[in-house]
């Protein structure tokens, strides 16, 4: 059995300030440093943190097991806002609001025709819901994108383009509309100082437990395979 000393990890240096210790999302371990430290004193680094580096790589590890194993067949359920939905037999993958459907085959057969379909659910959905909240707060983005971001629910470019995952819209819609909010709030305030989280506040007061929607919608994510 492999001991916590004994876990392969590659030095990653960069022009960065900080020192710090990445699990990837294949389960390896990356020791990030500035130039200039040695592998010694990396290694140095790796050993004081061996601790939190060991269960953070074991859940990891967890993880990935449980992503191998994920299936969709016809008799699950898949998430859409928030809900499960029955999956049930059909000639393609698809979705009628009340039930998925899928064709006979294996998962990974179908997969990228499912990833596809949530993508185009986040396309018909999530722009037009933007429209709605910018006409209440009266904050209007340059343009809408839907993207295939794995660790960012939303993003603000310095020109007030506003960027949404697609995964986003397997969370409730009250957790959608708080990060559509929160970057909103970014076209005034490109930052998280206390007068942007004000503003979140003012826009949607129970943004902390749409958070914590996110968290458990995050951890759900971590166990399914949804990668692209």
């Amino acid at each position: 059995m492999l001991q916590p000393e004994e876990i392969p990890y590659t030095v990653a240096r960069s022009r960065r300030k900080t020192w710090a210790i990445h699990i990837t999302s294949r389960g390896t371990v990356e020791v990030r440093v500035p130039l200039r430290v040695s592998d010694r004193q990396a290694a140095a680094f790796f050993r004081e943190h061996r601790d939190w580096v060991w269960t953070a790589w074991e859940r990891k590890q967890q993880q990935i097991k449980e992503q191998e194993r994920f299936s969709v067949s016809v008799g699950d359920t898949l998430p859409f806002l928030g809900r499960e939905y029955p999956v049930c037999a059909g000639e393609m993958v698809a979705f009628n609001g009340e039930a998925f459907f899928f064709p006979p085959g294996e998962y990974a057969q179908h997969k990228p025709a499912l990833l596809a379909l949530y993508r185009a659910l986040a396309q018909q959905w999530i722009p037009p819901r933007v429209e709605m909240l910018a006409g209440q707060t009266g904050l209007f983005p340059q343009s809408v994108r839907i993207t295939g971001a794995k660790t960012r629910w939303g993003s603000c470019s310095g020109k007030n383009r506003l960027n949404f995952s697609w995964r986003l819209i397997l969370a409730p819609p009250a957790a959608v509309d708080y990060v559509i909010f929160h970057e909103l709030c970014h076209i005034r305030c490109h930052n998280h100082s206390r007068e942007f989280w004000a503003l979140v506040e003012s826009c949607f007061p129970d943004y902390r437990m749409a958070r914590q929607q996110l968290q458990e919608v995050s951890r759900q994510l971590a166990r399914r395979d949804w990668d692209t």
